[in-house]
């Protein structure tokens, strides 16, 4: 499984990413990522269900090098694509990212839109 799931991440990487930058303070790196986004519902105090998508991102884990060293992701860095900017966030209770495989190839990124357009 694990030669399936190397193999998957290196297609995704090739055919089905996009170039992105990943910014925490003054340290950036430009890196591949797949746009995606994660379903949620928010039930309100009144019993109320809100349904919405959060902007996520697929990055693969051994690409998140800033000042040479491999890190995880924070809550409040940015991302930047040629749509707009995005900062990590929190998903409700959940951290802003988790791996989203068995093997720590990538990494699930949740982000709000902060900036349109640049």
């Amino acid at each position: 499984m694990k030669k399936g799931v190397e193999l998957i991440a290196k297609t995704l990487k090739e055919y089905a990413s996009d170039e992105i930058t990943y910014v925490r303070g003054e340290s950036s790196v430009k890196l591949l990522a797949i746009f995606s986004k994660t379903p949620v519902t928010i039930e309100s105090d009144l019993g109320v269900q809100i349904s919405a998508e959060i902007t996520d991102f697929l990055l693969f884990a051994e690409d998140l090098i800033l000042d040479g060293s491999l890190t995880t992701p924070q809550h409040g860095d940015k991302v930047i694509t040629d749509r707009a900017v995005y900062e990590v966030n929190h998903l409700g209770s959940e951290s802003c990212w988790r791996y989203s495989d068995p093997y720590g190839k990538h990494i699930r990124l949740h982000c709000k839109e902060i900036a349109a357009g640049i």
